[in-house]
């Protein structure tokens, strides 16, 4: 009897032993699938996270790119000598009357019969924002606000979204620009031309006119000139 209990017990030691490396396997299984399942949790966040900066860095790269398309283009010496003579074209113009400027813009034609304000501004059905974008074909905004809006006399109003004009009439000026230089002194958008006025009598007299330029939507405009 005692043989059999001995061999009893020793059969029940081994299924405990049994019974505990299995539920030590079972947990160690389970433990190892939890941190393998974390693992792949925290590659799959920064994958994600690798992905996210990849396509922000792309955006930006984008962006930038464009920034350098828009700002770096070099303009040709022809460029920047007819975009001064655009200008000087329309100053010349908008000395004389304001009526010959928006000719010259292809706003209006030459009208004989204009309604008037008791102030002397002729009423138009030109859009000001038509008008605006006109100018700004040449120009910066902030020099149209300050040489074209802000002078001594108010020549051009944005009445209820359109356009008035002071209607005064002179001849105006003629300008001939014979060559354009760098300034040099300090950027690369301070020029220099050399420019005839032209006068009634067709003698002319040299002028060097500075002016800045700068790039809008790939154009050459005049930022500044004296």
């Amino acid at each position: 009897m005692k043989g059999n209990e001995g061999k009893a017990g020793t059969v029940i030691l081994v299924i405990i032993l049994l019974l505990i490396f299995a539920m030590v396997g079972i947990y160690g299984y389970l433990y190892v699938t939890k941190l393998e399942n974390r693992i792949n949790a925290l590659e799959n966040e920064n994958n994600n996270q690798i992905n996210t900066v990849s396509t922000i860095q792309t955006e930006t790269n984008t962006l930038v790119g464009q920034e350098v398309n828009t700002t770096s283009k070099t303009f040709t010496n022809e460029e920047i000598k007819t975009c001064i003579q655009n200008y000087l074209d329309l100053v010349g113009r908008n000395e004389g009357s304001s009526e010959g400027l928006l000719v010259y813009l292809n706003l209006t034609t030459y009208q004989e019969q204009k309604e008037h304000t008791d102030d002397n501004y002729a009423k138009t059905n030109i859009k000001y924002s038509d008008f605006k974008n006109k100018m700004l074909n040449y120009m910066t905004e902030e020099w149209f606000e300050e040489k074209f809006m802000k002078t001594f006399i108010e020549r051009y109003k944005d009445v209820d979204g359109y356009l008035w004009y002071l209607d005064v009439g002179a001849s105006g000026t003629e300008w001939e620009v014979e060559s354009v230089t760098l300034k040099g002194d300090y950027s690369d958008t301070s020029y220099i031309a050399k420019a005839y006025n032209v006068h009634f009598d067709d003698t002319k007299e040299l002028e060097n006119i500075e002016f800045h330029i700068e790039n809008y939507n790939g154009k050459c405009v005049i930022s500044y000139c004296d």
